[in-house]
């Protein structure tokens, strides 16, 4: 059985890569994560890398904001597969941005659900 991780390298952590992101990516909303995402020319980076926020607007507690990303993440390292194929089929990389909306906290069930739609969008918008 193939380990499902979320390595660094996998991750995107500047600053300015996310701005890019936001301004030149495409971007749809599916409850409760608005999703940025753009595809590039491949190169040696991972093939899909992904970044999670959460608005200290809506959480003011990082108690609530950390688990919120914690279960994003675990959301999508556990079905990550649905566009790593995506990418690999298009022979592209992937960026994506989750940023979660709503101001109620969702259970993990919902998050995972919401999660799979998510993916299944990006995959199903890649023509």
């Amino acid at each position: 059985m193939e380990r499902l991780t979320l390595s660094s390298s996998e991750r995107i952590k500047n600053s300015k890569e996310i701005s890019t992101l936001i301004r030149q990516g495409q971007a749809f909303f599916l409850s409760p994560f608005k999703v940025h995402y753009r595809w590039l020319d491949p190169s040696s980076a991972a093939p899909v890398r992904v970044a999670f926020t959460v608005p200290k607007k809506k959480f003011s507690k990082a108690v609530d904001r950390n688990r919120l990303k914690r279960l994003s993440r675990e959301s999508y390292r556990t079905q990550k597969a649905i566009v790593l194929l995506a990418a690999q089929q298009k022979k592209q990389r992937l960026e994506i941005l989750f940023m979660y909306q709503r101001t109620e906290k969702y259970t993990h069930h919902k998050i995972k659900e919401a999660m799979k739609d998510c993916l299944n969008e990006i995959c199903k918008r890649n023509g």
